[in-house]
C-alpha cells in the first residue's frame, strides 16, 4: 500500500515537473521573441559597395537608419529619451559637443584617402549645430581630431560664434 502511494506521488511529481518545464520553455521562447522585436536590426546589401539598414532599440528609446557606400557613410539617429552621450570608443558618433545632446542627428563620414585621414560632418536638428571634423588614427590606441562647430541658429544652439577644438584620444579596452 505504501509502495503504491509513493509510486503515485512520484508519478504525479514527474508530470508536474514536465508541465512546468514546458511552461518555462514557452516563457523563454516568448521572451526571446519579444527581445527580437524590441531590439531589431536589419540590413540590405545591394552590391559590395552599397548597403543600408535599420536598427531599433525600444528599451533604450532609440533608432537608426544607416547607409554605407563607396562614396560615404551616413547615419540618421533618433533618440526619444535623454540625448546622446559622448563615446570615446565609437568613432561613428560625434565626439564633440556639437550634437551630443541632440535627439535627432544626421552624420556623414568618409575616408579621405590622404595620409589615412577621415572626415565627418554631424548636424543636430534640435540644437541646430553643425560639426565638421578631420581625424587620424595614430596607433592602435591613439587618435587625433581637429573639429569645428557652428551654431546655425544662435537662439537654439546657444552659440554666438564657431568653436574649434583639437583632441588627442587614448583608449584602453578591458
Amino acid at each position: 500500500m505504501l509502495r503504491n502511494i509513493l509510486s503515485y506521488q512520484m508519478t504525479e511529481s514527474l508530470q508536474k515537473a514536465e508541465k512546468r518545464s514546458d511552461e518555462v520553455r514557452t516563457f523563454n521562447h516568448a521572451q526571446q521573441t519579444v527581445q527580437k522585436v524590441v531590439q531589431h536590426s536589419s540590413s540590405f546589401t545591394m552590391s559590395d559597395d552599397f548597403k543600408f539598414g535599420t536598427k531599433t532599440d525600444l528599451p533604450n528609446e532609440k533608432g537608426k537608419l544607416w547607409l554605407k557606400s563607396a562614396l560615404f557613410n551616413a547615419d540618421l539617429d533618433a533618440k526619444f529619451g535623454r540625448g546622446f552621450q559622448m563615446s570615446p570608443w565609437n568613432s561613428n558618433t560625434s565626439s564633440s559637443s556639437a550634437t551630443d545632446d541632440d535627439r535627432v542627428r544626421v552624420s556623414m563620414n568618409r575616408d579621405l584617402g590622404v595620409f589615412g585621414l577621415s572626415g565627418r560632418t554631424d548636424y543636430g536638428f534640435m540644437t541646430t549645430r553643425m560639426n565638421h571634423a578631420v581625424s587620424k588614427q595614430l596607433s592602435a590606441n591613439l587618435s587625433a581630431e581637429v573639429a569645428t562647430t557652428h551654431g546655425l541658429d544662435a537662439g537654439k544652439s546657444g552659440m554666438s560664434k564657431a568653436e574649434q577644438s583639437v583632441r588627442m584620444t587614448y583608449g584602453i579596452r578591458f
